[in-house]
């Protein structure tokens, strides 16, 4: 990722929700690219962009070693932490959390992401969009943008994924106001 990016999701104030203590991996999976963030201590500590994304993945774009980078990544760059919490923001993670029956920015665990993952794959696309009412827009995206969590959740041995209400759409608001505070 960007530093230009980092800079962007430190604005959006998640470090206000981070306890100092612990360390997080952010996850902002989009449709091209999946964004990783780690913080240890409230600051960050490395950070990454891969394409890999859930219209990439739709289209048969995605690449066995992105994959496999990704994951290199995620177990290299958590390995040396007792435990690792995630954070995940975008539509997709917000739209699980709902269907988890979740309360705002209580976190989903493995478990709980796996059996919704197998539960929406049980249902065809037309199912999903009639049935459970996701958006045309949605229904498909979910799919691929589960399974790219579940694999940051595994290599990075995280037992849950926090999903606040606050995104990139927050910190990009934050670091115009920012700027022009300083102009």
């Amino acid at each position: 990722m960007e530093t230009k990016e980092a800079e962007i999701i430190y604005n959006s104030h998640l470090e206000a929700k981070m306890d100092m203590d612990k360390v997080y991996l952010y996850i902002d999976v989009g449709g091209g690219s999946t964004e990783l963030s780690l913080f240890a201590n409230a600051k960050l500590v490395n950070s990454k962009s891969f394409n890999l994304g859930t219209i990439r993945i739709l289209d048969n774009k995605d690449e066995q070693e992105t994959w496999d980078d990704l994951k290199e990544w995620v177990s290299h760059n958590t390995k040396m932490y007792k435990q690792v919490y995630g954070i995940g923001t975008g539509g997709n993670i917000n739209k699980l959390s709902r269907l988890a029956n979740e309360k705002a920015d209580k976190p989903i665990s493995y478990a709980k992401l796996k059996a919704l993952y197998h539960y929406l794959t049980s249902y065809s696309l037309k199912e999903r969009i009639t049935l459970l009412g996701l958006n045309e827009d949605r229904a498909d995206v979910i799919i691929p943008a589960t399974e790219i969590f579940m694999t940051i959740m595994k290599y990075g041995h995280l037992k849950q994924i926090m999903v606040p209400r606050v995104g990139l759409v927050d910190g990009v608001i934050h670091t115009l106001i920012k700027k022009n505070l300083l102009k």
